[in-house]
């Protein structure tokens, strides 16, 4: 009985229980964690286009990957191409992304899938063969304009660091001017 009078008696000190009965105190949870937003990039005419790859240095895999074949090859420019693909039939698109890593005798072609954004970062799974293939590492960037400032994590790679710079708002054709892409619309090539 002792023992119980003390319990309640420090539980009123702390606040835990007050003499309010018909209005309980409501104690807050945790702040909700920033969400990544799953419908991509945002609006798909402000990502979907052609960029062009700069790297802020040059870089190779290493031999202790599967990557064995390009262990030699330093990759010197790049090609990202972001779309909208069909996943499932009589489904909404989904955005996708295609990445060209051009060396001086192999190409790594690797391909984004499960684009995010929090609202400012851009995030985007790297898979390797298709887009259902395994995940082989993470983009993460972020959008001014028509670049995107970021880098990719592959795995047996070092990090890459890159510019893209947006050359095309058309995924489906890689020719200057305004011709009419695959798409049948004229391509609008950007400054």
């Amino acid at each position: 009985m002792v023992a119980a009078l003390s319990c309640f008696i420090v539980a009123v000190a702390a606040g835990l229980i007050h003499d309010d009965i018909k209005e309980p105190r409501r104690w807050p949870g945790p702040p909700p964690e920033t969400e990544r937003a799953r419908n991509g990039w945002g609006e798909p005419a402000s990502f979907v286009g052609q960029y062009h790859v700069h790297f802020l240095k040059n870089v190779g895999p290493t031999r202790s990957n599967g990557y064995a074949e390009f262990a030699g090859e330093r990759f010197r420019e790049g090609q990202l191409t972001m779309f909208m693909r069909e996943v499932y039939e009589h489904r909404p698109h989904v955005p996708g992304g295609v990445l060209v890593l051009n060396g001086h005798t192999h190409n790594l072609v690797v391909y984004l899938s499960e684009l995010s954004s929090d609202g400012r970062v851009l995030y985007a799974t790297v898979r390797g063969g298709t887009y259902e293939g395994p995940a082989i590492g993470s983009f993460g960037g972020v959008k001014r304009g028509n670049r995107i400032f970021g880098g990719l994590s592959l795995r047996g790679l070092a990090n890459v660091e890159a510019n893209f710079y947006r050359y095309s708002k058309n995924p489906a054709t890689r020719s200057a001017g305004t011709s009419t892409g695959s798409a049948g619309s004229p391509t609008e090539v950007l400054p």
